[in-house]
């Protein structure tokens, strides 16, 4: 138990105990390396929003970061869902895949689907740098911090369904 990270928590959900509770809950779903149990709870990504810095996104990431270890965390962007840096096989085996400033205002179908693929932890199909294709059992959370909010070509709901939004209108 550490009060200054339950202070955090509550900063980053605005000081409503009922975010707080689902924050905890959707944090915690990385821990659930199971297809049936993420299609079940309804896993997300899960975004930290803040239109300013200075608002405990990086901090929070930082602290979570030392929790579970750094070669436990992958830092990637959402763009990395079209495997164009081959760094799929390499997010689908960490805990934790961060990005830390979503630039990429919009996803294109083809990273859409691998992000809805990766978010349930079912198999995804793609091939690293030096090997052939693989299929890979992604057990990673995914965690950005965001200024501006992500969209996707997909229009249909679909995408924007599995996101938890966590915003911080105040700063620290």
């Amino acid at each position: 138990y550490c009060s200054e990270m339950d202070d955090l928590i509550s900063h980053l959900c605005c000081y409503d105990e009922a975010t707080v509770e689902a924050f905890k809950s959707r944090f915690s779903t990385f821990l659930m390396n199971d297809s049936g149990l993420k299609s079940g709870y309804e896993v997300t990504a899960n975004i930290l929003f803040g239109a300013s810095g200075g608002n405990g996104k990086s901090l929070f990431i930082e602290c979570l970061q030392r929790a579970v270890g750094l070669n436990n965390v992958k830092i990637s962007t959402f763009s990395g869902f079209d495997n164009s840096n081959y760094e799929l096989p390499d997010m689908c085996n960490s805990l934790i895949v961060v990005d830390g400033d979503i630039k990429d205002a919009q996803l294109s179908g083809d990273m859409s689907g691998s992000f809805k693929l990766f978010i349930h932890g079912q198999d995804l199909q793609t091939r690293d740098i030096f090997h052939s294709s693989g299929t890979f059992k992604p057990c990673a959370m995914l965690i950005g911090c965001t200024n501006h909010m992500i969209s996707a070509a997909d229009k249909s709901g679909g995408f924007a369904r599995r996101f938890s939004i966590f915003g911080q209108p105040q700063s620290c």
